[in-house]
């Protein structure tokens, strides 16, 4: 009885709000789930699929986990990469990057600088001790945890002191464009122009680029290649660690100021607040829209389904195993280095992964059309247990001189999060847990190199047994990582009030076209070319080899011609 009451007054509520004038989305998260207030909030803590694997004490200066493996031996032995693993399904490196724009819209932990600690190198490692010191590390910040209450879950562990505690999401866990407008007014209002609902940019000879260096917003210089000063001011922290992300940042500004331009001159009575957030509302859709049409049905396959409503019952709160393994998977696809490509598809130049991080002036050097052009014709490499070495051993600078392992990161991660191991996490999925190491992998080499690093299978952590797992049905992923991804983005939608597909949503954003990546794409560039109608994945032949074979001609400038013998692309 209490339920139904609830949702009728839920239903009320939204009826009311959208009657009486439109409700916007906040910047956090809050106000969208009318009846449980604090479901995906930014600032709460993550929540938990299977059981701590063991205690979170806020007091230890190390992670837990110290009785297995060493990080960064498992990473040698298990992720070193001396050749390319192109993806066997020819999926661009755009793909790649979106998933990185999506998970720094969702998540983010804040690290506790007061408890650093070093990861051990093993001694004579090639990149980090050629010396042979035997006394390297690489640096390391545990997260900031928070005291939770035991009683709301079984997923805890108490510690000494009889309290649990568990990790912070810093940022809500909507798709609300906060990598586009921030996380809160304060960080919106310096990124506007509060002119015509316009966004602020930067304008150089090969068109608009995020503002740079705009005081109090705070970006995340890594590599420190520039001054923070020339770094682009965006809505996420991290918005400038690589150039092809920060290009996606670049193509979304983009659209909201163009969606402003359409909306004043069709609305010329309407306020700058009208016209921000009418365009505001259309990029988040836009965002979403790409999301749950072209990325995730690649992603998860066909069993990726359609939309059955919203519900004020469904928590989109983010799963900590989620935040902390699965989506911790692109960084397998990473490849070694991205290609300028211009108009006629032919390379310009070529940059290192390495020299990407925190690096804006490469992003202008040949105008961002180039990186768009790399980014789609790129193949990305295969999601497997491989890494490539630049963000492997260099990642935000040389070894020694900054250079990090992120897979070592990322596994000590999972080990400071407590993450359960990857049988527990199964068995907590309802999966059938591995009994030997074929269960795993069909792979002969996997499975040798899982049984030389741990000695029992059980002790095999989630990081590492999902990312050897053979692919799961039409997937990218394995059976593990496709579970808790797709839960994770069940929630995601089913429990946004603001979703795209949302009837109310539908109907405010009918005066704006949402649109596929590729068309998106299409209208806020110049001269970029014919490009594959779907850009997650690229083509077995490029337009310039169909036309070089039927010996035609075709200006690769003009950006209008239709012609059905080019149907794979929006030429």
């Amino acid at each position: 009885m209490k339920s139904i009451f609830y949702k009728i007054l839920l239903i009320l509520l939204v009826t009311l709000q959208f009657s009486y004038g439109i409700e916007w989305r906040s910047f956090n998260g809050e106000g969208n789930n009318l009846v449980n207030p604090k479901y995906g909030v930014l600032g709460i803590p993550y929540q938990r699929l299977a059981k701590q694997r063991w205690p979170m004490s806020p007091n230890t200066t190390t992670g837990g986990g110290q009785d297995l493996p060493n990080v960064r031996m498992i990473s040698n032995n298990l992720c070193q990469q001396n050749q390319t693993f192109p993806s066997s399904r020819r999926i661009a490196y755009v793909f790649n990057l979106f998933g990185q724009f999506i998970t720094h819209s969702m998540t983010q932990n804040s690290n506790n600088q007061q408890q650093r600690y070093g990861i051990k190198i093993p001694k004579c490692d090639t990149s980090f001790d050629p010396n042979c010191t035997g006394n390297v590390t690489m640096g390391f910040s545990r997260s900031k945890i928070v005291e939770v209450d035991c009683s709301i879950s079984d997923k805890y562990i108490r510690e000494q002191d009889g309290k649990c505690y568990e990790h912070v999401n810093t940022l809500s866990s909507y798709i609300d464009g906060n990598v586009v407008y921030g996380s809160s007014k304060n960080t919106s209002d310096k990124l506007r122009l509060f002119e015509c609902g316009l966004m602020n940019s930067s304008s150089t000879q090969f068109g608009e680029f995020p503002p740079k260096g705009i005081s109090g917003v705070i970006m995340f210089n890594d590599a420190k290649i520039v001054p923070d000063s020339e770094l682009f001011s965006c809505g996420e922290s991290r918005a400038n660690e690589n150039i092809g992300l920060t290009s996606l940042h670049t193509l979304f500004l983009r659209e909201h100021n163009r969606q402003a331009r359409i909306f004043k001159w069709k609305n010329p009575d309407w306020s700058d607040e009208d016209l921000f957030q009418h365009s505001r509302s259309c990029v988040i859709g836009q965002i979403q829209k790409i999301l749950n049409e072209e990325y995730l049905p690649i992603l998860l396959g066909r069993s990726w389904g359609g939309y059955t409503g919203y519900s004020c019952n469904v928590d989109s709160s983010l799963y900590t195993e989620f935040n902390t393994a699965a989506f911790r998977f692109p960084h397998s696809e990473v490849p070694d280095h991205l290609s300028y490509l211009d108009e006629n598809g032919t390379e310009i130049d070529r940059i290192s992964v390495r020299n990407m991080f925190t690096n804006p002036p490469a992003l202008v050097k040949y105008g961002v059309e180039a990186v768009y052009r790399g980014i789609i014709y790129a193949i990305e490499e295969e999601i497997d247990t491989h890494i490539v070495s630049d963000i492997r051993n260099f990642l935000f600078g040389k070894p020694g001189q900054g250079g990090l392992d992120l897979f070592a990161l990322d596994l000590n991660r999972n080990r400071e999060n407590a993450i359960a191991s990857y049988n527990a996490m199964r068995r907590e999925l309802g999966l059938r847990p591995a009994r030997q190491w074929s269960d795993i992998s069909s792979k002969e080499e996997v499975q040798k190199k899982l049984s030389s690093i741990y000695s029992d299978i059980n002790q095999v952590e989630v990081l590492i047994g999902a990312m050897s797992e053979d692919k799961y049905r039409d997937s990218l992923l394995g059976e593990t990582f496709y579970n808790i991804v797709y839960q994770q983005f069940y929630r995601t939608k089913k429990g946004d009030r603001f979703w795209y597909e949302v009837p109310q949503m539908r109907e405010l954003n009918e005066k704006c076209e949402l649109t596929t990546f590729s068309k998106l794409f299409k209208r806020n560039t110049h001269n970029i070319g014919p490009l594959p109608k779907k850009v997650f994945v690229v083509p077995k032949k490029t337009p310039r080899e169909k036309l070089k074979k039927s010996n035609e001609t075709y200006d690769f400038t003009q950006t209008d011609v239709e012609d059905s013998d080019y149907s794979e692309y929006d030429i």
